[in-house]
């Protein structure tokens, strides 16, 4: 079976850099779900459900929001509503969802990545659709991603930018701006967050995996490897958070959840080096969308 669909084995690390410093780095799996072959999935990869128990699964209520207050979105129809506003008014062609998915009925997902297109086939917007572990969720929606787009040797890039508006982990404000760099999904993916915040704190997160086929073999392969995959990486994060608070790191509170959950953000040219060569430079200013030439998929086996 050949599909659009894919799944992706990788490394998320992240890096805080500031007062208190710290790092993390833990192997993942994320799935890359296209809306039009989820029945497909649901059918014909064993131990795949769809909105369904099943040990792996995809729940539409994981993501987006229901009008009717039923709970399960009509995805398209969410993914309409967020991307109008940033002034995109064709999504009606492939929609794809870079995720994590629900394992034995667990979910945690603190980043999901939408690559919505028109009905000409060309990339309108992405929305990054943002998870805390309070239960809240945020999307930060980008229209006509292409104009901060560049190609490379391992494929497009695109990046863009957002002022922070929901409150993620209780170890930083809800202030300053979001660079997000984007290697667009083919044989590699890469996600790259930097979030400048307002105390000169510096985190960035990041995600590189190398793709691998969306059949039963696929999928459980890497889930062998992976068991338990969002039960571990929550696991993390409370562990983590832990460590920063041993290690001195300011608390937070949460405040209360946002009345708009939607923040619309704008796509950034390229820097000039990634424009003029693909070598990336040995340092990146502050305020500076780091280039996702740096990141390190020879790791990824």
């Amino acid at each position: 079976m050949s599909t659009r669909s894919a799944v992706y084995p990788g490394v998320v690390v992240h890096r805080r850099r500031g007062r208190v410093d710290h790092a993390l780095r833990q192997r993942v799996v994320m799935m890359l779900f296209d809306l039009d072959e989820l029945a497909t999935l649901d059918r014909e990869v064993v131990g795949f459900g769809l909105d369904r128990a099943a040990p792996v699964s995809f729940r539409s209520s994981d993501h987006g929001h229901a009008r009717d207050g039923s709970g399960v979105p009509d995805l398209r129809d969410w993914l309409s509503e967020v991307t109008d506003r940033a002034g995109i008014h064709d999504v009606s062609g492939r929609v794809q969802v870079l995720s994590m998915p629900r394992v034995l009925g667990y979910a945690f997902d603190p980043v999901s990545v939408w690559f919505a297109h028109d009905r000409d086939g060309r990339l309108a917007a992405v929305v990054h659709e943002v998870r805390n572990t309070f239960g809240q969720r945020h999307a930060y929606v980008v229209g006509s991603p292409l104009e901060g787009a560049t190609e490379t040797a391992t494929g497009s890039v695109l990046r863009h930018r957002a002022d922070k508006a929901f409150h993620v982990s209780p170890f930083f404000d809800v202030d300053g701006t979001y660079d997000f760099t984007v290697r667009r999904p083919d044989d590699q993916v890469a996600v790259g967050i930097t979030h400048h915040a307002g105390d000169g704190h510096v985190l960035t997160a990041s995600f590189t995996g190398r793709r691998r086929a969306f059949t039963t073999g696929g999928l459980w392969s890497e889930m062998v490897r992976h068991p338990l995959l969002p039960q571990a990486v929550t696991a993390g994060i409370h562990l983590h958070a832990g460590l920063l608070w041993g290690k001195g790191a300011r608390y937070h509170p949460v405040p209360s959840e946002l009345e708009d959950p939607v923040t619309i953000g704008c796509p950034v040219p390229a820097p000039v080096h990634d424009r003029d060569s693909s070598e990336s430079p040995p340092s990146v200013p502050h305020h500076t969308i780091v280039p996702l030439q740096q990141q390190r998929l020879e790791e990824v086996s």
